[in-house]
């Protein structure tokens, strides 16, 4: 995922043998050898901020997180909060898009921010 390769998340959370993408149609999962293909529903009007890689969309590291935590938010996926390392992500792109997300996005977002500030304040 792009958030195991940018480091946000922590390595033994990033080492599941899967693959995570968004679409706009609907959720679903297939298995192909030992990898897992995670597709998550996302609504049209979330579905920006991705660079084209190839033939493929490319999630920004912030634009990962917001729709990781939107998912996390409707309970459609577990993610461990104090495991996320978000230092290196751009707080003023992530605040920008966040607004267009739901409230609980927005709140799960600020709780983030607010722990890696305290962990700043006691290093």
């Amino acid at each position: 995922t792009v958030l195991a390769a940018q480091h946000i998340l922590a390595p033994s959370v990033a080492k599941h043998p899967w693959i995570e993408a968004m679409n706009p149609l609907r959720s679903w999962e297939k298995k192909a050898g030992h990898l897992t293909w995670h597709y998550y529903k996302l609504p049209r009007k979330l579905f920006f901020g991705f660079v084209e890689h190839g033939h493929a969309l490319i999630a920004t590291p912030e634009k990962a997180l917001l729709d990781t935590l939107y998912l996390h938010s409707l309970g459609r996926y577990f993610l461990d909060l104090r495991k996320l390392n978000i230092e290196s992500l751009s707080q003023e792109q992530l605040f920008l898009w966040v607004r267009k997300y739901p409230k609980k996005t927005r709140l799960f977002l600020e709780q983030l921010y607010a722990r890696s500030h305290d962990r700043l304040k006691t290093k």
